[in-house]
């Protein structure tokens, strides 16, 4: 009879027939009771010891309550308790209030899954604390948080005399979130939070749960129009980018909001109507946001430890600059440079298109001016595909050459409008470039951007997109060969979700003011962050727990010390961890290297790399997707 009720179909049988229930031990009889009365909520204690959950006259013991809570993982049967109060009054009162909380939010499996130990933490006599609160805001949990503020709000509506009602009805859309323990600021993130519809929801809790400390609050309000304007963009590059670009925007040093209006649609106009590689136009965005007469200011350039050593020596801004020493020493030029390699090394798509366009462009202009063919070719092409093909290849060659020069010296004091005659706007233009027998047109134009990066013709811009591919596979395959290890000088840059992976590739890790994507921190501008490795640890998961890093997973990119590769060296080290072994640092000096420099804000092992680094560079990733003795799985990428 006792193995009767095993069966669900038997233990109905029995707690219907109450003959055969008393033949049960008190025990089993108050379980079949207890089942009858809630089906299937107790099925899993049907073959446990009950000696542990009653005692002989059938009476619960509170070992039945504790056991929801003794393994995290029956979070997902907790709430079953609030239905079951027999069980229930045996649970101390923090955990009712925890079991009492869920119930009347749904508070996700994270939460749901708190230790005894976490529930003490957050919870007490009373209910939720503060702290929990503030736990499910850094969480970005915005909504568990306005629920319960509502439900909170409707019970005491209930309660207020109804004659009150009517004079008050501008203040029952108002939800109080005093009560929680936020702060300004993230009492207007939940008030903003509130009102926005569904499908923009999502990229304000992105945009704002990280940095809300550096938002002023007023500016706050302004953010759902900025991503909506962002999102329905025209241009693909703004709305990919939409997060890093308002995030940007709602930190940028104004004095009123309409400002940072005019700044949004300066923004719109350089992704819209700028013929620029994308490193070009985060680059004019970053200016717009910061001009050169600000930057001093904008990021306290002489800071003593968090800034470049480089960009910390170099001299102020000087906009009487003109020779080339002068202009390769402003901080504005050595940013550039930065991207612009940056960009190369990670076989940059849109520089590669940008470079193929003034190639071809480059070829057709040069049968024009050898008379090999002429412009009467593309006035009536007619049927000529060819000619139509080569037209509009023309026109994009325009529309660079207008945007290059546009932004040198003489084309910012008068700006060149192309017109509907392609002819007579490429020929001023070709001649706004002067060519050459040394220096044909595509280098010239080549030059025009990248001669301070040290690529000095069209050649050579594309002979380093093409050796970046090939010199990375090489390594990548090298490095899974030797096996993949963390060792001491090596840097680890941890980035968060997967969502991040695609612009770090086509675009480098950069700084985010040079609209960079990663979850990693922000505690230093003008730089991306990393850890160094301090010391050789016993696998790779001690290496990345060592670190900062190890808060900014599941995925973090390797640069492997220059003393553990055999290619050469490509760091300048210009400031080190007092915690180093090797304390020896180079002269800052502007050249081919990466720049990388202690800064120490958030440890011992924080690091800098200035303005960012390529894709190529990056040696391996590490995923936490499993581990063997510790090691978490990696992978090495190849580009």
């Amino acid at each position: 009879m006792q193995k009767a009720i095993k069966s669900k179909d038997f233990e109905r049988i029995i707690a219907e027939q109450p003959e055969l229930l008393a033949e049960l031990t008190p025990r089993r009889r108050k379980l079949v009771e207890l089942s009858k009365k809630y089906p299937d909520k107790l099925s899993s204690y049907q073959t446990s010891d009950l000696t542990q959950y009653f005692d002989e006259d059938g009476k619960i013991l509170p070992k039945l309550a504790e056991s929801f809570f003794i393994n995290k993982s029956n979070g997902n049967k907790r709430d079953l308790l609030c239905d079951i109060p027999e069980i229930y009054a045996y649970l101390p009162i923090e955990q009712q209030r925890y079991l009492k909380t869920l119930h009347m939010i749904g508070i996700p499996k994270k939460v749901a899954n708190f230790s005894s130990d976490e529930i003490l933490q957050y919870f007490n006599e009373n209910g939720p604390t503060e702290e929990f609160w503030r736990h499910e805001f850094s969480q970005g949990d915005f909504d568990s948080i306005i629920r319960y503020a509502n439900i909170i709000r409707e019970n005491s509506e209930k309660t207020k005399p109804s004659i009150n009602q009517s004079s008050d009805t501008q203040n029952l859309n108002k939800i109080d979130y005093t009560i929680f323990g936020l702060n300004d600021s993230q009492i207007e993130i939940l008030n903003t939070y509130n009102i926005l519809d569904d499908t923009i929801k999502n990229d304000f809790k992105l945009l704002i749960s990280d940095d809300y400390n550096k938002i002023p609050i007023d500016r706050i309000k302004i953010a759902p129009q900025i991503l909506a304007r962002l999102a329905s963009s025209n241009s693909s590059e703004i709305t990919a980018h939409r997060s890093a670009i308002a995030k940007q925007l709602l930190q940028i040093n104004l004095d009123n909001n309409d400002e940072v209006l005019k700044k949004l649609e300066q923004i719109e106009d350089v992704f819209i109507h700028n013929n620029l590689p994308f490193v070009g136009k985060a680059f004019i965005v970053f200016q717009i946001l910061h001009p050169p007469t600000s930057l001093e200011s904008d990021f306290n350039l002489h800071s003593p430890n968090t800034i470049s050593p480089l960009l910390k020596s170099l001299p102020s801004y000087n906009t009487q600059a003109k020779t080339i020493s002068d202009i390769a020493k402003n901080p504005e030029t050595v940013i550039f440079s930065d991207l612009l390699k940056a960009s190369f090394k990670s076989n940059n798509r849109s520089m590669r298109r940008y470079l193929e366009n003034l190639r071809i462009g480059q070829n057709l202009i040069t049968s024009l001016s050898s008379g090999k063919i002429s412009w009467d070719r593309f006035k009536q092409p007619g049927d000529n595909m060819e000619a139509k093909i080569e037209r509009e290849a023309l026109t994009i060659f325009a529309q660079h050459l207008k945007t290059l020069y546009n932004n040198t010296d003489s084309g910012r004091k008068t700006p060149f409008k192309l017109t509907d005659n392609l002819e007579q706007d490429l020929t001023s233009l070709v001649s706004a470039f002067s060519p050459n027998e040394r220096h044909k047109l595509g280098d010239r134009i080549v030059r025009s951007f990248t001669f301070f990066a040290g690529i000095k013709d069209l050649d050579s811009a594309e002979a380093l997109l093409d050796s970046t591919t090939e010199n990375t596979t090489l390594r990548n395959k090298e490095a899974e060969r030797n096996g993949l290890k963390l060792e001491q000088g090596d840097l680890i840059k941890g980035i968060g979700g997967l969502r991040y992976l695609p612009n770090i590739l086509q675009n480098g890790s950069v700084a985010k003011e040079f609209l960079g994507d990663s979850a990693d921190s922000d505690a230093t501008p003008l730089d991306t962050d990393l850890s160094i490795i301090l010391k050789n640890p016993d696998n790779i998961l001690s290496g990345i727990e060592a670190t900062d890093a190890e808060n900014y997973g599941p995925i973090w990119l390797v640069l492997k010390g220059d003393d553990n590769r055999s290619e050469k060296s490509r760091f300048s080290i210009t400031r080190r961890s007092p915690l180093e072994q090797n304390q020896q640092v180079e002269v800052p000096e502007i050249s081919e290297k990466l720049e990388a420099f202690y800064t120490g804000i958030l440890s011992a092992s924080h690091y800098g790399i200035r303005t960012g680094f390529g894709s190529s560079e990056i040696d391996y990733f590490i995923t936490d997707n499993g581990s063997t003795n510790g090691t978490p799985n990696s992978q090495a990428v190849g580009l």
